[in-house]
């Protein structure tokens, strides 16, 4: 990865590979929006490692299978140039 930070917004990073993804990429440096449908409890756990580590990072709700919400959860974010990730697709 090169040494310009982003801003990540992963899908199901509330829990599994989508946390873990959502944790490497804080230890890089970037900023984290931790996108969950139903986990938000887990949602807010991550967010709180995330900022212990030292980046942005705030939990995101949002079905990303459902077309109408995508819209909604990408503007949460909370910078325009987004490394977008999708964990579970």
């Amino acid at each position: 990865m090169n040494d310009k930070k982003r801003h990540a917004l992963i899908t199901g990073a509330s829990r599994g590979i989508g946390a873990a993804i959502a944790l490497e990429l804080a230890k890089a440096g970037h900023s984290v929006s931790v996108n969950y449908n139903s986990h938000s409890d887990d949602a807010e756990r991550v967010v709180k490692d995330l900022l212990n580590i030292g980046v942005e990072a705030k939990a995101v709700k949002g079905n990303v299978s459902d077309k109408k919400s995508v819209p909604i959860i990408s503007p949460q974010g909370f910078n325009p140039y987004l490394l977008n990730l999708c964990s579970n697709s």
